[in-house]
């Protein structure tokens, strides 16, 4: 299970608490906790019907140097989230344009 919240909903004083919870109260094995990650996305109703897209995104930020932190598609198959260091969200988004929209 994959939870995704801007840093301001959850401060460092109420994070312990909240891990503690989810543990005691759902019965959650194991909470970790990644900061200064940015959400990128690609989406397209076209996505659902072409094989590679994904791998083809993965393949384009892997070649400038971009670690996927989290990658995450939803059963329509029109979307797919990639996790990157927030130090490169801009870069890996520039990445993504040049691979599916060429000049």
């Amino acid at each position: 299970l994959s939870i995704v919240l801007r840093s301001s909903m959850l401060p460092h004083e109420k994070e312990e608490t909240i891990k503690r919870r989810l543990i005691e109260e759902i019965g959650v094995e194991h909470v970790e906790v990644t900061r200064n990650l940015s959400i990128v996305m690609i989406v397209g109703a076209a996505m659902a019907r072409t094989v590679g897209v994904t791998a083809r995104a993965a393949t384009a930020l892997a070649r400038a140097g971009v670690n996927l932190e989290v990658i995450n598609q939803g059963a329509s198959e029109i979307s797919v989230m990639f996790g990157v260091r927030e130090e490169f969200c801009d870069f890996a988004i520039r990445e993504l344009y040049k691979e599916f929209f060429p000049r």
